[in-house]
């Protein structure tokens, strides 16, 4: 995570109750619970998705890297959405691009498009990738941050 001012939070919506299970959201809710940080003049970064009740900051706070901002939730299945954007609105932006400084790829999912049920796999070994986005139904890490 870059450094960064938080300018929006919500916190409070309940996770979906099972793995695949998706249930109606008003236009404002379908983030979720989310934070949405200003890291650069007209630069935002939002990670939505996340568990009711575990948002740890609010406007106004700044926040370093490596802070923690809240933890995964279950919007459709247990996962992060994280995005980079042109204005501090979730759906009311354009994405911008952006690449990791660095991460570690664990393993992947495979989704039954039928069933939307996932199998997940670990790999033997960890795979590093650095300056990279991970590819969709990766299951990534990153490495602890020290200053």
């Amino acid at each position: 995570m870059k450094d960064g001012t938080v300018v929006a939070t919500m916190d409070g919506i309940s996770d979906n109750p099972r793995v695949g299970e998706i249930r109606d959201l008003s236009i404002d809710e379908l983030g979720m619970n989310q934070v949405l940080l200003e890291v650069a003049n007209g630069t935002y970064a939002c990670y939505a998705h996340l568990l009711p009740g575990s948002v740890q900051v609010m406007a106004g706070d700044y926040v370093k890297g490596g802070d923690v901002v809240g933890s995964i939730g279950n919007s459709d299945a247990p996962h992060l959405h994280f995005q980079v954007c042109d204005a501090p609105d979730l759906l009311g932006s354009e994405g911008l691009p952006f690449v990791f400084q660095g991460f570690e790829e664990t393993g992947r999912c495979i989704v039954n498009t039928y069933t939307g049920r996932f199998t997940c796999v670990t790999f033997d070994s960890v795979r590093l990738h650095e300056g990279e986005i991970p590819e969709n139904n990766r299951i990534i890490r990153f490495p602890e941050i020290h200053e």
